[in-house]
């Protein structure tokens, strides 16, 4: 199975951590948040990853070439404008020709990637979202599925007031059929979670792959600093049961 990893943005809430490094290449422990994910790829058999980049791209490439030196092979496909986590899928929509995940790149995790796998093919899923109860759900986007794990309804933030969700937050991890391409607009900047995917709930079968395993992102200062107080602490590794 190829890995897609989107690895663009910009990271304005770190401020003065990226403006020189991008928010995926950031250091967890001693090493760069995306060599972590490579590293867990790798140990999953997954050694064919795209990488699509946009900010500071050059230092991303220079770091990792073409993956050989890291067991794995990787193509990058470069935005020339932002284009949200669709664009980049479309623009590359004839290399998807078979199921494939799809990872943020400031995301910190450890998970049994082959058991998500198992999952997804098993329910014949056209996507598969991995979902997490998480300590900030007020600031995340929730999501609802019914006893059979098929997801029913999306809840993005801002939430309403006064009205309360279970916390099950969509963790930003997917598996996904091909088939999903066909609902992206090219050069179109849009969301799956957002825009994509509560459109299609009635039309596709989309399903929910509820864990605690240690998955979470780095989007704030105090966020990567707890997130490397986890990994100093062996507690992201723990969580993969």
């Amino acid at each position: 199975m190829k890995a897609l990893i989107l690895a663009g943005g910009k990271g304005a809430r770190l401020k003065e951590k990226t403006k020189k490094v991008p928010k995926p290449m950031l250091k967890i422990g001693k090493l760069p948040m995306l060599a972590h994910q490579v590293e867990l790829l790798k140990e999953y058999g997954i050694k064919d990853i795209v990488l699509l980049m946009g900010y500071l791209s050059e230092v991303i490439e220079k770091y990792f070439k073409n993956g050989q030196d890291f067991g794995v092979k990787i193509a990058y496909f470069k935005e020339k404008s932002p284009l949200g986590t669709t664009g980049g899928l479309k623009e590359i929509e004839d290399s998807l020709k078979k199921d494939f995940l799809l990872l943020y790149g400031d995301t910190v995790l450890d998970l049994d990637i082959a058991r998500l796998i198992k999952f997804h093919k098993k329910k014949k899923s056209a996507s598969t979202l991995v979902l997490h109860p998480n300590d900030h759900p007020q600031d995340s986007d929730l999501v609802e599925i019914d006893k059979n794990q098929r997801i029913t309804a999306f809840h993005s933030k801002p939430h309403p007031e006064n009205k309360y969700f279970r916390n099950l937050a969509n963790a930003g991890l997917y598996v996904l059929s091909p088939k999903i391409l066909k609902y992206i607009k090219k050069g179109q900047k849009a969301d799956l979670g957002k825009d994509i995917f509560p459109k299609i709930i009635k039309k596709e079968k989309l399903y929910g792959y509820t864990t605690a395993e240690y998955l979470k992102d780095v989007g704030t200062s105090a966020r990567l600093n707890e997130v490397n107080k986890d990994w100093r602490s062996g507690k992201v590794k723990s969580f993969n049961r």
